[in-house]
């Protein structure tokens, strides 16, 4: 097969996907976790007989409608809990309908994420993202000193750029997608 003379096609399909995401991050955006927006990071621990399964628990907070609500299992029966409600209101009914579960349950911790943490971590997410497009830049340029005709050097790294953003652009419009459709968040961890 001729892969080199259908490069047009890969092209094509490259750029339409490319453009496709483009046009749902402007549409749709991404699905912001508490990381970014700011809420409530709670700990605790079950007695070891009435450790219940995270969905269990996610269905017995149901009726508090908490938004973002993420469930993480820990070591010793805990769990972390993430929400975006930070008042003392929605963190007592958490702990109230936890009590169902486990009357005897312990409350580690109470942990806000201010706004103004959110707003410094975005800043950190693209400072960061940032200065390693233009390290991987600087180093791909460095790798191909010695590699000059017909195509100079700094060619290769703004190459790899090119490539990377594109593969970036796809991913991210992907999550805007499962954000939309399957209510999949971003936080710290995806950047």
């Amino acid at each position: 097969m001729q892969i080199i003379q259908q490069r047009k096609y890969a092209y094509w399909f490259s750029g339409i996907i490319t453009l496709a995401s483009v046009v749902l991050i402007v549409l749709w955006g991404l699905r912001l976790g508490i990381d970014f927006k700011g809420g409530t990071l709670m700990e605790v621990r079950f007695a070891s007989e009435l450790y219940p399964i995270p969905s269990l628990v996610e269905e017995e907070l149901k009726p508090l409608s908490l938004q973002s609500l993420t469930i993480q299992p820990t070591e010793n029966y805990g769990m972390l809990l993430r929400y975006l409600a930070s008042n003392e209101k929605a963190n007592d009914g958490v702990l109230e309908k936890l009590k169902k579960i486990d009357p005897n349950i312990q409350l580690l911790r109470t942990d806000f994420i201010g706004g103004s943490v959110s707003n410094q971590i975005k800043q950190h997410a693209f400072s960061g993202t940032l200065l390693s497009i233009i390290g991987i830049a600087l180093y791909i340029a460095w790798a191909f000193r010695r590699v000059s005709y017909p195509i100079n050097s700094w060619e290769y790294g703004i190459g790899a750029v090119i490539a990377l953003m594109h593969d970036i652009l796809i991913t991210v419009g992907v999550f805007a997608v499962l954000g939309h459709f399957h209510r999949v968040e971003v936080g710290v961890p995806f950047i």
